[in-house]
């Protein structure tokens, strides 16, 4: 889409300017009053395979006399009108300050307020519309008119006479996928902060973990800790790190006192603890959960961190004691905290709230200038002493996102909440829809959820196609092994997909709790998973599943179709589809396996992603040489028959397996197996 036409209005602490004259330029436009004493300018540029759309402006002051600046909130208020509306829309909002989810609106004129992403289509073409942050202020799209586009900027500070910031980058594809990574992708490179496959996803992610949350809440202690980790080992569970979340801080009015924990909870600090935890090499990360802020009423007036790291905290003009927006200041804080942390045996942490800058800095410092410089301190202080160990949590703001220079794990929606019976399909809705623009950023992280629960298996399945962390949180004596086994290997590592989940292309444009099933898709190794959700209550749903449905998939390759929980395995014919049938709690898994010879190797099967244990497949002449990445029941289907099949040198013919549409034999366990097929 191009746009035709713009509007400027500022909110000014006198009233609304609206401009007399409007000029179109080569670039954009530009608006003046008769007087000139207020000018606004919209550039439209090129920038890298998208558009970048910026807004400048200035307001004359008075030498001494009172002059009238921009008010706190949404000053500066635009009206795009693109020609055209777009056929179908999905947007992405912020329903919460820290939190996005999606909404499906029919025009511009319903847009949600808050807007932080927009997926669109027009005819053939797809495009993706990404609010930026900038210097002072930040970006979001919001309700407009029929025809016309609203865009919003906000410094959440007043008093500004002069600005020069972005709007947004818009780009357009032949997929809505490719289009929103070209749009975040430009914006990246507009702020200089690195995309997602430039980042390092830290080595403890490749791994199972457990966090106290949903187990204590608030009401953790050494022992419980100490209890649930001998519990996890008694049943088999291969937890690889613990997360001590809430609760573990020493805190006075919601506010941190100490750096140490509560002297009553952990009354020996962490090092003995930690120290009991790792010793038999079974646990390897121990971390904590801290809010952005220190605590969520940032650092208590006269204790030990405010004295330590005075020149580190700033004062708000209404009493809270924070870390300091300047990245140099703001990095003492974190680094007197984390170096304790590390002499107790902290790996690594989890910060919350941090999509809460604009609540603590609102009339004080302009938003873009406070995120810059708190991710920056964050971020240092994480990667020199947690080994860049982070989980950034409640930051799905905008300045947040673009304001990040080295982390690489983002929450990627809101909580995970057990004891509500109906959260599942708004859980789902909000990991699948976010991860459309989030995952072209960060790692994307689908919660925490428990074993012992009614929605146990759909929130393992969806974490086995989610592509990020796996985490769960049980309370002592819940933990199911039965429901993790699937997602990780013996030794605990994860059979983690390549990207985040996202909707299939059928389900981007409509809400799939309304009818009709979801679809969550990814991909490994050339093959796909489709993950296929009811989410609609108590209606019943058909879907039909294809390779189609997988973005990134290769779509001249043949495929083989796996049913993870039928275990049935058939070659379909090219283009054709499976139909499936979903009752109110159903939900099923499908593997398209990429068959390039005549032995199509479909691997551990009592894995989700089953497929994920294939390390490599070699044919000659002759035979085909799969190599396992561990032992267990294998799977593989031929394209016609075999002669003989030798497991890690041994003839096992006679023990081989008929399954349906496929074969199966057991690979020792303990080690690495190498299956020949000889054809």
């Amino acid at each position: 889409m191009k746009i035709r036409h713009a509007t400027v209005r500022l909110m000014l602490e006198d009233g609304l300017w609206e401009p007399d004259a409007m000029t179109e330029e080569k670039s954009g436009f530009s608006f003046a009053d008769t007087e000139h004493r207020k000018q606004a300018a919209i550039d439209i540029l090129p920038w890298k395979r998208a558009q970048l759309v910026k807004v400048k402006g200035s307001i004359e002051n008075h030498p001494f006399r009172d002059s009238m600046n921009l008010v706190c909130d949404s000053p500066v208020r635009l009206r795009f009108d693109f020609g055209r509306v777009p056929d179908e829309l999905c947007v992405q909002y912020q329903h919460r300050d820290w939190w996005s989810r999606p909404a499906w609106p029919a025009g511009f004129a319903e847009v949600p307020e808050r807007t932080q992403c927009m997926l669109y289509r027009t005819g053939k073409k797809y495009g993706c519309i990404f609010p930026m942050t900038g210097e002072k202020m930040k970006a979001y799209l919001g309700p407009g008119s029929k025809k016309e586009l609203g865009v919003f900027l906000t410094a959440y500070a007043p008093g500004i006479s002069e600005f020069d910031e972005p709007c947004f980058m818009i780009a357009e594809a032949e997929n809505v996928y490719e289009a929103a990574r070209l749009a975040v992708e430009a914006a990246c490179d507009y702020r200089n902060i690195p995309v997602k496959g430039e980042r390092r996803l830290p080595e403890m992610f490749e791994y199972l973990g457990w966090c106290s949350w949903d187990a204590f809440y608030t009401d953790i202690s050494e022992q419980k800790v100490l209890d649930k980790a001998k519990e996890l080992k008694k049943k088999r569970i291969p937890v690889r790190w613990i997360l001590m979340d809430d609760g573990w801080l020493n805190t006075e009015n919601s506010r941190l006192k100490t750096f140490s924990p509560d002297p009553v909870k952990f009354p020996s600090g962490f090092a003995d603890m930690n120290e009991r935890l790792k010793k038999d090499g079974t646990v390897r990360w121990v971390g904590v959960w801290h809010a952005l802020a220190g605590y969520w009423g940032g650092v208590l007036p006269g204790s030990e961190p405010a004295k330590e790291c005075a020149g580190n905290l700033y004062e708000t003009r209404n009493g809270k004691l924070i870390p300091h927006y300047e990245a140099e200041k703001g990095f003492g804080f974190y680094r007197k905290w984390y170096e304790y942390l590390k002499k107790q045996g902290i790996d690594f942490v989890k910060v919350d709230g941090q999509s809460a800058l604009k609540n603590y800095y609102k009339n004080n410092v302009e938003i873009g200038k406070v995120a810059a410089g708190t991710q920056q301190a964050l971020d240092a202080a994480a990667e020199l002493y947690m080994n860049g160990n982070l989980i950034n949590c409640m930051g799905m703001a905008v300045e947040n996102m673009l304001s990040r220079p080295v982390s690489a794990v983002s929450r990627n929606s809101d909580d995970f909440t057990p004891q509500d019976p109906e959260s599942f399909p708004e859980h789902i809705l909000q990991n699948a829809y976010n991860a459309i623009f989030h995952d072209n950023l960060y790692y994307c992280d689908w919660d925490m959820f428990w074993t012992h629960h009614k929605d146990a298996g759909k929130h393992a399945v969806v974490r086995a196609v989610s592509g990020g962390p796996v985490y769960v949180s049980d309370r002592i004596g819940d933990s199911e092994r039965d429901e993790i086994m699937p997602l990780v290997y013996s030794d605990g590592r994860l059979l983690r997909m390549e990207r985040s989940a996202m909707p299939s292309p059928d389900v981007v444009f409509r809400n799939p709790t309304k009818g009709g099933a979801m679809k969550l898709t990814n991909t490994i190794r050339g093959c796909g998973a489709v993950a296929v959700l009811n989410l609609c209550g108590r209606k019943s749903v058909d879907a039909e599943v294809s390779p189609k449905d997988v973005y990134g998939l290769d779509e001249k390759a043949e495929y083989g179709i796996y049913d993870v929980q039928r275990r049935t395995y058939r070659k379909p014919d090219m283009g054709e589809s499976v139909s499936v049938s979903l009752g109110p709690e159903d939900y099923r898994l499908f593997l398209f396996l990429k068959a390039v010879g005549r032995v199509v190797p479909i691997g551990l099967l009592d894995k989700y992603i089953c497929v994920h244990a294939v390390v490599s497949c070699t044919e000659t002449n002759d035979r085909a040489v799969i190599l396992v990445r561990e032992g267990g029941k294998f799977g593989f289907a031929v394209d016609k028959t075999f002669s003989n099949v030798i497991v890690n040198g041994e003839d096992v013919t006679e023990r081989i397996r008929v399954e349906n549409g496929f074969y199966s034999v057991m690979v020792p366990e303990g080690k690495t197996g190498i299956v020949e097929v000889l054809v």
